[in-house]
């Protein structure tokens, strides 16, 4: 009976254990991962995002119109203890420094950010769709308006 209770509670203490939370966390952004491209009338956009460690992944985001790469903002999605936080970097703005969204939902299928004091947007939201398809979304307030941009993506092979 003791050997049965000790094993129940070693059990309950790895699946409670912090280190596994933080695990699972980041681990169910792992879909995003890849190349993803949307296709506009003024060129395409992309995203390309690769994991570094247990504990971040990278991603750029860039646009190519003819032949010329401009690199629009890095984003670096990393778990701090349980949080986790999507921090984009524009060059242009913020003085160049990251702005944190703190996670509200992450999920195999969708993801979502917020900084309710950040101009616009507020939230950005990745949903899945398929292994080769998502959808990238800003929204938030403007002059008193919530506004929101879809950005449709798709897997392109590397």
């Amino acid at each position: 009976m003791t050997k049965v209770f000790f094993k129940l509670f070693l059990l309950y203490v790895c699946c409670n254990s912090p280190i596994v939370a933080q695990q699972v966390a980041i681990e169910n952004a792992k879909w995003l991962e890849g190349i993803w491209v949307n296709e506009t009338s003024q060129g395409s956009i992309y995203e390309n995002w690769s994991k570094v460690d247990g504990q971040q992944l990278v991603g750029k985001s860039y646009m190519i119109k003819d032949k010329d790469t401009v690199i629009l903002e890095t984003i670096r999605l990393v778990q701090h203890g349980d949080q986790v936080f999507y921090e984009p970097t524009i060059k242009t703005q913020n003085k160049g420094r990251a702005v944190r969204f703190n996670c509200t939902t992450l999920s195999p299928e969708k993801m979502t950010f917020e900084n309710k004091k950040h101009d616009f947007p507020q939230y950005i939201t990745y949903i899945k769709i398929n292994t080769d398809s998502i959808v990238a979304e800003i929204s938030g307030e403007v002059n008193n308006q919530m506004k929101k941009r879809s950005f449709p993506m798709r897997r392109v092979d590397e």
